[in-house]
């Protein structure tokens, strides 16, 4: 599974929701489906205390799917990775992720408004900045009033991560897709056919089906 995801990173208050805010609109004028995977500190809101999904939950159900006409939500016991996040998202075309900047191995759009504290994003993974202050280096620095152009640099991004994606790779537990990056996919695909190719019966373009029980 690869759907392109950009990491949109920073300080708490820095703009962020504001900036995906903005952004989300100009991409589905453009005809993309857009999911956006949120990182909190805090307590799931949509289960308040006494509902129904709260008396579940509270009696030890490991997840609670609530179906309503305006949209379904899932209730998870378990505190989600960013992969299993991500993997949760289906029929979208490109995610964006506020938070997990520093778990994110993903390309990083940097909202940086206060000159005394450091970039939140790792600099491996950060394409471009997004501020109003004197920022001096090699990437690109964006205002963030400047949502339309910010928005063809996404795109230009995810257009990327596209092209690098190893087509037909996926990785399943337990019955769950994960979500692989490109760097990810191209270290396993690389791993697997240098093993296997020295095997007999492999031979190029043949599909390759893994399945393995961890030890317990």
């Amino acid at each position: 599974m690869h759907v392109p995801a950009i990491c949109i990173a920073g300080w708490s208050d820095s703009g962020k929701t504001t900036l995906i805010e903005r952004l989300i609109p100009l991409l589905t004028v453009r005809g993309l489906r857009v999911g956006v995977v949120k990182h909190t500190h805090h307590a799931l809101e949509m289960d308040k205390p006494g509902s129904d999904t709260d008396r579940y939950r509270s009696v030890g159900a490991s997840a609670v799917a609530l179906a309503a006409p305006d949209g379904t939500g899932v209730l998870d016991a378990r505190p989600a990775r960013l992969t299993e996040a991500l993997a949760t998202l289906h029929n979208v075309d490109l995610i964006l992720v506020e938070g997990f900047d520093q778990e994110a191995c993903l390309p990083a759009l940097e909202v940086w408004r206060t000159p005394e504290t450091p970039m939140r994003s790792r600099e491996q993974w950060r394409r471009a900045v997004i501020t109003d202050l004197p920022c001096e280096g090699p990437l690109p620095v964006f205002s963030p009033s400047a949502t339309d152009s910010i928005a063809d640099f996404l795109l230009t991004l995810a257009e990327e991560q596209r092209q690098r994606a190893v087509p037909g790779l996926s990785v399943s537990l337990d019955g769950q897709e994960l979500y692989l990056t490109p760097f990810v996919q191209r270290m396993l695909a690389g791993a697997l056919d240098g093993m296997l190719r020295t095997l007999d019966g492999y031979h190029e373009g043949c599909e390759i089906t893994l399945r393995m029980k961890s030890k317990t």
